[in-house]
């Protein structure tokens, strides 16, 4: 075939494959978990554990890159690959795809829905690991929100709209169909879910601490053996920095780790200056 860079298209198979790896593991240890339910207790146990670790990573590094990158073009493999993140990652995909938007525009500001500052009388307070982490379902009211304003401000379409309901539903059919069919596997189905965003929640928390508000303060890890098995998912102030370059292309370029120089003042919106889109 003319122009085929054999080279080029290996190298993009195996970015793909990569890639594919942590949502595989979580669908093979949830699967696991559910074998093995019946011979010990403690083995399903670790295998949702394992899966819950998988999903973690498939959010913060495959979910992550497709909300970035457009792989699919045509409607169908649209439709088909959002329903599957959406299966994946227990919460609509389009969902998801807004919040982290709105991470980018307010990084780490109240205004960001997965901030890990809280709203106080006196101003943004640092939360707590444990319990922002533990309690991260909290992040739902605050991402409703997020939406609600957006819809007034123009920048959630309909057609956005509708497939988060498409995609509620979807999720509403697969917990109906587990809890009836599959009792057992809808338990661990649910806890993976749970503790997959725990961790997710516990992965945000360490790249966002509250170290000081309105600096957008992000971390990175340098190991260059975790960002090879990791897909340099540990250079993510170079990623806040850089969000419209593919991840696998970003280098390491250690800093302070404050993205905005000027902090703004308590409670102040900063969207239209820190905003990365």
């Amino acid at each position: 075939m003319k122009g085929w860079n054999p080279a080029g298209a290996f190298r993009v198979t195996l970015h793909a494959l990569r890639l594919l790896a942590y949502p595989a593991a979580e669908v093979a240890f949830i699967l696991l978990a559910w074998s093995l339910l019946a011979r010990s207790l403690w083995a399903s146990a670790a295998c949702v554990l394992l899966a819950a670790t998988a999903q973690s990573y498939s959010l913060h590094i495959v979910f992550h890159e497709v909300v970035h990158r457009r792989y699919f073009r045509r409607a169908l493999p649209v439709l088909l690959s959002e329903s599957a993140v959406t299966i994946l990652l227990g919460s609509p995909f389009n969902e998801y795809r807004q919040s982290h938007w709105r991470h980018h525009r307010y990084t780490n500001l109240l205004e960001d829905s997965t901030s890990t500052w809280a709203p106080t009388p006196d101003g943004p307070s640092p939360r707590r690991l444990w319990s922002y982490s533990l309690g991260w379902p909290a992040i739902t009211p605050r991402s409703m929100a997020g939406l609600a304003q957006e819809r007034r401000a123009g920048r959630l379409s309909n057609g956005i709209i509708a497939r988060m309901l498409y995609e509620t539903f979807l999720l509403l059919v697969l917990h109906v169909a587990l809890i009836y069919y599959a009792p057992a596997l809808w338990v661990i189905y649910v806890a993976t879910i749970y503790l997959g965003y725990v961790g997710i929640a516990a992965i945000n928390y360490m790249q966002h601490p509250p170290v000081e508000y309105g600096t957008g303060y992000t971390t990175s890890i340098y190991s260059p053996r975790y960002n090879r098995i990791f897909y340099n998912n540990g250079l993510h102030f170079e990623h806040h920095a850089r969000a419209q370059v593919p991840v696998i292309k970003l280098v390491p370029t250690p800093s302070s780790g404050v993205l905005y120089a000027d902090p703004v003042g308590s409670g102040q919106s900063a969207g239209r200056r820190l905003s990365a889109y």
